[in-house]
């Protein structure tokens, strides 16, 4: 017979719920050890069409940090270099990213 144990409260409870539904949800991805250049991360983020706000948001940062991450002053580091560098290869698998990056470089 197989016993399980039951959570102690209410916000343990969701959090079991809903694990197996997140790991399943990234169970495909693979976390970005390099982030890509330093002039390649504003471009993809341009040519996806958002802004600095927009992505900040997203990564439950600001736009200044994020500008710092963009133009290589700063580093993300632990799960902000993680979430950011899988944000950034997301925004680079758009066909039209692919497509506008690779044109960029070659013409550089």
């Amino acid at each position: 017979m197989k016993t399980t144990t039951k959570p102690k409260n209410r916000q343990a409870a969701k959090w079991t719920a809903t694990t197996p539904d997140a790991l399943a949800a990234l169970s495909g991805l693979a976390f970005a050890d390099d982030l890509p250049p330093a002039e390649d991360r504003k471009a993809i983020r341009e040519l996806a069409g958002l802004t600095l706000d927009d992505v900040a948001t997203a990564l439950h940062t600001d736009s200044g940090t994020l500008s710092r991450w963009e133009s290589g002053a700063r580093k993300p580091s632990g799960p902000s270099k993680a979430l950011y560098g899988l944000t950034l290869q997301r925004l680079a698998d758009i066909p039209q990213v692919r497509a506008a990056l690779a044109l960029t470089k070659a013409s550089a």
